[in-house]
């Protein structure tokens, strides 16, 4: 069994539920860091439309992120199920049933995103001078679904297996590689909130992948043997029904977030930019 791996029933309770809940609890932090980075940097360098422009399309990102987040939670809650059950190989078809599922997921939630992004930014009456920048930096986050999914995935599995530490790590490298390349592409290089929006994909891409790749490498659970790439039509709907409620919670929560946002807007976008600083002041 791969070191990393943690049978989550043997040792002392209290001492693994807070050895395993901590990184999470510090990833939940720093994942927030994200968006609040791009707004800090954005909104003192370029102005308060640009700061606007990223405040306006948090709520709408999460919406579009929530759909791939409760497919890998779905797929984690089940491989977790089979880990401690001692069902190696159903936990490994589980890693790659999820990952079939991810992709589709993810893909389609990024033509989704950035086709609607223009349109749903008017329905909530984004203010027009700033809906083009709005819109610039929603469809740049919506095609990176896909490797902000690769990540949740990533995380996902591996804390299903006991591993809450390697998520973390990866996590914070990509906030601090996220930061320090909005500083180059929007204070340097003049990129505005185009540079915010890349930089952001880099840093989700560079955790995503190093996370997989770490997991692939060190841990034996994700050394999948051929004859286990085979889609599993019972795999597959145990994860959908797991996760299709957790995405649907998500989704609310962002619904709920939208409809503030909405409301916001119709003050126009210095009432925008003025809300997002309160926002992460608070």
């Amino acid at each position: 069994m791969s070191t990393l791996v943690r049978d989550m029933t043997k040792g002392n309770t209290v001492k693994l539920l807070l050895e395993f809940s901590l990184p999470m609890l510090v990833g939940n932090i720093f994942q927030q860091l994200y968006n609040l980075a791009d707004s800090a940097i954005v909104g003192r360098v370029v102005g308060p439309d640009a700061l606007a422009a990223v405040g306006s399309t948090g709520s709408l990102s999460f919406l579009f992120f929530s759909f791939c987040i409760g497919v890998a939670n779905g797929g984690g809650i089940t491989a977790s199920k089979y880990f401690g059950a001692k069902d190696e190989q159903r936990v490994k078809k589980v890693i790659v049933n999820s990952a079939y599922m991810m992709l589709i997921a993810s893909v389609f939630m990024a033509v989704l995103g950035f086709a609607m992004s223009a349109w749903i930014l008017r329905v909530l009456d984004t203010p027009s001078d700033i809906i083009a920048l709005s819109t610039q930096y929603l469809r740049i986050m919506c095609l990176g679904i896909p490797l902000i999914g690769m990540y949740n995935y990533g995380s996902a599995m591996l804390r299903a297996l006991g591993d809450s530490i390697t998520p973390l790590v990866f996590l914070l490298v990509s906030c601090g590689l996220n930061i320090g390349l909005d500083l180059l592409f929007v204070n340097v290089f003049g990129w505005g909130v185009f540079g915010a929006a890349v930089a952001t994909l880099i840093a989700q891409f560079v955790s995503g992948i190093g996370c997989l790749l770490f997991a692939y490498l060190k841990n034996d659970y994700f050394k999948i043997s051929k004859d286990l790439l085979r889609p599993d039509t019972k795999i597959i709907k145990e994860c959908t029904r797991m996760g299709s409620m957790l995405a649907l919670q998500m989704s609310l929560i962002a619904v709920s977030c939208i409809a503030l946002q909405r409301y916001v807007n119709g003050f126009g976008s210095m009432t925008t930019s003025v809300s997002k600083k309160a926002l992460q002041r608070a």
